[in-house]
């Protein structure tokens, strides 16, 4: 089902332009993830999403934001364990030599142990089908971020805390066709994009079939096919996610962060 994502508005990455790491004023000098001031002594850059989530060759103009030293490192493990998941659970295997990534089968094959912490993190259906546990929180924490990430470059979102997104993920091939007609359909508002914003750059303008309503879509935005493709409302408090081609995230901002 992972080719319906290109039935409907989606733009190539690449032809959006220069997309390197968003301004002080969009930003300003706040970890989108802790909260803490960045200075000349903790500040690095996060790209977005993750190199672990992606293949090679990585785009020329990777989306990035500043954060603190520490929430980069303290994401890096769960981001190398996530995407060992991701691939098992595509594979439906836990033998590295069907892996179709191969920096995935270097990881496994430096450390062995994540393939058994895997394991016992996956929900098994049956005996030979599994799928991502609702409750791994390692995974959780990593979408999470991944949504974090893209509502504060594309819409210059300040800072939002974990228990006002409401997240979830399944696979597509689980769905039933409506709910993934509902997922892989843009969001569209009356509303255009902050002006400034990251988002404005992407918005598309369309008319309702048999009316005179004209709305604005935020179209998919390909990053790399069959691997990473995601979705941010106009209004800035939704995202989508569509990973590997068959998990499909959804998150919705329920309070005010700013």
């Amino acid at each position: 089902m992972q080719d319906k994502c290109f039935v409907f508005p989606t733009i190539d990455y690449n032809v959006l332009g220069h997309r390197q790491e968003a301004t002080p004023w969009q930003l300003k000098d706040i970890c989108p993830y802790c909260g803490c001031v960045l200075d000349s002594t903790n500040k690095t850059v996060d790209h977005i999403p993750s190199k672990a989530l992606i293949d090679k060759p990585y785009p020329a103009n990777m989306a990035a934001i500043p954060c603190c030293t520490s929430c980069n490192r303290r994401f890096s493990l769960d981001e190398e364990y996530s995407s060992v998941l991701l691939e098992c659970v595509k594979q439906q295997s836990f033998d590295s030599n069907v892996f179709s990534r191969e920096s995935i089968k270097r990881t496994v094959l430096h450390t062995p142990s994540l393939l058994e912490t895997v394991r016992r993190r996956v929900r098994f259906e049956s005996e030979d089908r599994f799928s991502i546990a609702p409750d791994d929180d390692r995974f959780k924490a990593v979408l999470l971020k991944l949504v974090k990430a893209h509502l504060r470059f594309e819409d210059s979102m300040f800072l939002i805390r974990d228990d006002s997104i409401r997240l979830s993920f399944d696979s597509i091939d689980n769905m039933p066709e409506p709910d993934v007609t509902r997922f892989l359909t843009p969001f569209s508002s009356t509303l255009l994009p902050e002006v400034g914003s990251r988002a404005l750059e992407s918005v598309m303008i369309i008319q309702e079939d048999n009316t005179r309503q004209i709305r604005y879509c935020s179209p998919w935005i390909c990053y790399q096919k069959d691997t990473y493709s995601f979705c941010v409302a106009v209004t800035g408090d939704k995202v989508k996610i569509l990973l590997h081609g068959f998990l499909c995230v959804s998150a919705e901002l329920f309070e005010s962060t700013n």
